[in-house]
Parts: C-alpha cells; sequence; structure tokens
C-alpha cells in the first residue's frame, strides 16, 4: 500500500483497490488461521487511512467509521469488509465441511486426531491442538447458531404425522412465527423413512428427501 498514491485516485478507484487487492491479499491466510483482533484492527486501520488520504504521516479527518463503512450498501455503507467477520466466515466455512465431511481425507485426519470418540459438534478442542484446528473451533458457535438442526431436542420427525404423513399443522404454527411456518409447511415430504440431517438455513434450496 505504500506505493499507492491517494491523492492519484478516485473514491471509485480507491473502492476497487480495497476490495480486489488489499482485501482479496489475505483471503487465503484468513481462510486457514483466526487473526487476532489487534491484526484486524491494524489492517482496517491502514485502510481507513487510505480511503480518507493521509499525507506526510499526517491524518486527514475521518468523517465516518471503519465499522460504517463495512457495511452492505443497502445498509448505507460501502461494503468493505471488516477483516474480524470475515475471517470467522471463511473458517466457518471449513468447520462446516468438516461437520458435513467426516468421511472425507480431511475429516477422518481430524477426527482420528481430535474427537475419535464423538461427533464433530459435540466435541472439545482438547490439549494442545496445532493452530489451524483451534482456528475452525473457533467459528463453531457461529455455524451451530446459523445452522438448523438436528439435535436431540428437535427433530424433524416430531413436526410429522407419520400416519398421515403429513405435517402437524397446529404444532409447527404453535412453535413457529407464520412467516416460518407457511414455509415449512409448504416443504413437500418424501415417501421415504429418512434419518435427519444438519443442514444450512440459508441455502435456498432445500430437501427433506
Amino acid at each position: 500500500m505504500k506505493g499507492w498514491k491517494d491523492r492519484f485516485h478516485s473514491r471509485a478507484q480507491k473502492a476497487v483497490l480495497i476490495k480486489e487487492v488489499a482485501q482479496a491479499n489475505s483471503s487465503y491466510i484468513m481462510s486457514c488461521y483466526k487473526l487476532s483482533e489487534s491484526v484486524c484492527h491494524e489492517l482496517e486501520s491502514l485502510l481507513e487511512k487510505f480511503w480518507w488520504g493521509m499525507k506526510e504521516n499526517k491524518r486527514k479527518i475521518h468523517l465516518l467509521s471503519w465499522g460504517k463503512l463495512s457495511r452492505a450498501k443497502r445498509r448505507g455503507g460501502l461494503g468493505f469488509r471488516g477483516f474480524s467477520e470475515f475471517n470467522v466466515s471463511f473458517l466457518g466455512k471449513h468447520y462446516w465441511r468438516l461437520l458435513k465431511g467426516e468421511n472425507t481425507l480431511v475429516g477422518k485426519v481430524f477426527k482420528s486426531r481430535y474427537f475419535p470418540k464423538c461427533s464433530l459438534e459435540d466435541s472439545l478442542v482438547g490439549f494442545n491442538p496445532n493452530y489451524a484446528c483451534r482456528s475452525f473451533f473457533s467459528a463453531r458457535d457461529l455455524v451451530l447458531r446459523a445452522a438448523r438442526g438436528v439435535d436431540q431436542n428437535t427433530k424433524v420427525k416430531g413436526f410429522i404425522n407419520s400416519d398421515l404423513g403429513c405435517w402437524k399443522r397446529e404444532f409447527i404454527h404453535n412453535t413457529f412465527d407464520p412467516v416460518e411456518a407457511l414455509q415449512i409447511i409448504s416443504i413437500p415430504l418424501s415417501q421415504r423413512d429418512t434419518q435427519d440431517k444438519l443442514i444450512w438455513h440459508h441455502e435456498k434450496l432445500v430437501s427433506l428427501e
């Protein structure tokens, strides 16, 4: 960034440099390891100074905080990524892949090393894990909050009348808000007897087959 001359760039050009170069370059390391809050803050500070301009180590007035600039455009921001949030989202993606792919090569390696006697969501970080493992586990709460589940208390089959092969409409309406209840009831049921599984509720297409 030292070679970037902010006085030669328009706001649009600065936005492209920040999004497509500065923030993109850090994507790989953030997808593998958890960065400390101090590192994230330092990176954001550098980009903030570049955006507002800095001449001869003299800081110009910052009219908006980085937190407001990093909001989505529909919320009044410029769509810059918060490094800490972006880091956790990357790690959460890897955690989700491990959660859904324990039979893959990476999943088997992690399972044999860190949770040989239980599932990933029930496991603890354990003693002396490597930094990559600790990084993935740091996103577990985010993933499990966003995933719709399938724990011992909330099973999909509990909302289905197995004798009639239809949803328990009254129970669903009493459990969920009206919008979610209508969405659930509109899902066609499979005729096969299948096991419950963890799903990512942000996916647009969810099959219960």
